[in-house]
């Protein structure tokens, strides 16, 4: 086996070969299998880049571009409740190891930190072959929820990475893959994403007995993680936590916030809603049922498709998962206000030319000021009319 500093002459003179875009990435990679070819894959989606490296059409490793030193760091956090060598420092080090490598943009820089924990012998061979394959899966999982075609890709033959510590068998992996996204989709929509992080409720409850019981039974635990964090900390599969939690969730419960930046920007859970070529979806964001019934009236005479999100917390993965023509968005929302929730959309990069019309009964310069710092395209204020209201959303789904 080679060295793990060996790696740097690995760079090997490739043929690349853009094949058809216009195939599902389950395809591509049954293809792949099928020529038992060795090289790599890359995919670039809304931003997000994922490379798959192969040899003789079994994986050796899949990661993307979404900070690939918080998952590494994450996964050791699992392994440090079994293995005592695997310490803070050592951590550390990887970590440190990891950036180095991207810095001087290192060929397949993650595997490099995953062999020298091999080689350093922090992790046995069962560990480091586990490892591995929990890295290779979550990333695998993100990849295949990317559904719509608006990805480009590209495979170019090269000589396998070495030393290999592990293969697996594509066809194996993308069923159990496949069977574990099947999962994480029965929870939804309650679950919109494998990185939303779950905490106890805040608002009354029907029950507060129940509420405190579980405030008891989990106040220590749901305390800002994701589940695939939450699954780390108690060194649990993270679909295993989220089965348990979502009954707490149906029940009021539990409550999730949206995933933070940049794993807001991964592909939902939630199945894309696919509409009429021609007809126009308009997002709603607004807590008052009255204002979303109003604003569905008013707007019944141009043939339009409303799509209305109560709860802010929820917006974001809505308006990522149905990719609006419009949103109209009430300033005043409870747990994250319209000002930061703009903020948030104008930050994705696949959102940021949605035109966005912040809704409101403040009509000062000030808050006007704050609608456009946040990103906002135009300002509507309550109570608005029937003609003003079609105006400006015949005027933003012109352009």
């Amino acid at each position: 086996m080679l060295a793990v500093n060996n790696y740097s002459s690995m760079h090997l003179s490739y043929t690349q070969e853009t094949l058809e875009q216009n195939v599902s990435i389950i395809t591509i990679l049954r293809r792949i299998v099928e020529t038992k070819s060795t090289g790599y894959l890359r995919i670039n989606w809304q931003g997000i880049r994922w490379a798959v490296y192969l040899s003789q059409g079994n994986i050796i490793y899949c990661t993307n571009s979404l900070k690939p030193e918080e998952k590494i760091e994450r996964h050791l956090r699992y392994f440090s409740k079994h293995n005592t060598d695997v310490t803070s420092a050592n951590i550390a080090k990887a970590r440190l190891l990891l950036l180095k490598n991207i810095k001087q943009d290192s060929y397949n820089p993650e595997y490099q930190v995953l062999y020298w924990l091999y080689q350093q012998k922090i992790l046995p061979p069962t560990q480091s072959y586990s490892l591995i394959f929990r890295l290779v899966q979550e990333s695998l999982e993100s990849l295949l929820l990317v559904t719509r075609n608006d990805y480009t890709w590209q495979y170019e033959e090269s000589q396998a990475v070495e030393p290999i510590l592990i293969r697996f068998f594509l066809s194996n992996l993308l069923g159990k893959t496949e069977e574990r996204l099947k999962s994480w989709r029965e929870l939804t929509p309650e679950i919109e994403s494998t990185y939303q992080s779950p905490y106890i409720s805040r608002e009354e409850h029907p029950n507060p007995k129940l509420l405190e019981e579980t405030r008891r039974k989990y106040g220590k635990i749901l305390v800002g993680c994701n589940f695939r964090q939450l699954g780390a900390r108690l060194a649990q599969d993270e679909l295993v936590v989220a089965q348990k939690i979502h009954p707490l969730i149906l029940q009021g419960l539990v409550k999730l916030n949206a995933p933070e930046s940049p794993f807001n920007q991964l592909p939902s859970l939630l199945i894309p809603v696919a509409s009429a070529d021609n007809e126009k979806l308009i997002l709603c964001v607004d807590d008052s049922l009255t204002v979303i019934k109003v604003i569905n009236h008013y707007l019944s005479s141009l043939k339009l498709k409303i799509h209305a999100v109560t709860e802010s917390p929820k917006a974001l993965m809505e308006i990522i998962r149905l990719k609006p023509n419009l949103i109209l968005l009430d300033i005043g929302m409870p747990d994250l206000d319209g000002y930061r929730l703009c903020s948030l959309i104008r930050n994705h990069s696949a959102l940021s030319e949605i035109p966005i019309i912040m809704v409101t009964g403040k009509n000062g310069l000030i808050d006007r000021a704050k609608a456009k710092i946040s990103g906002a395209t135009d300002y509507l204020t309550k109570p608005f009319s029937q003609d003003k209201l079609n105006e400006i959303v015949v005027k933003y789904l012109k352009q």
